[in-house]
């Protein structure tokens, strides 16, 4: 496969630009580790958990959906 001059720059460009969003995405981590992290401390709680809190809150302020009811619902089924 031969890349013409101008197929070959926007490969490197595509590269140089997937570089630096690879490197946002380390400081977005490192971002929501501080937040889960203080939030965790606040709660007195695990970081999973808090995690897990963040998830069900977001999917119940995105579709209005309570997951952790459904999961306590299923959970006691599953119990009896």
């Amino acid at each position: 496969m031969a890349l013409d001059p101008e197929e070959r720059k926007a490969v490197i460009t595509n590269f140089q630009n997937w570089l630096e969003i690879q490197e946002r995405r380390k400081e977005l981590t490192e971002e929501n580790k501080d937040v889960v992290s203080a939030t965790s401390s606040l709660l007195g709680q695990k970081a999973t958990l808090v995690n897990k809190l963040f998830k069900i809150m977001k999917k119940k302020a995105e579709d209005g959906e309570d997951e952790l009811e459904d999961l306590y619902n299923l959970l006691n089924d599953v119990e009896g």
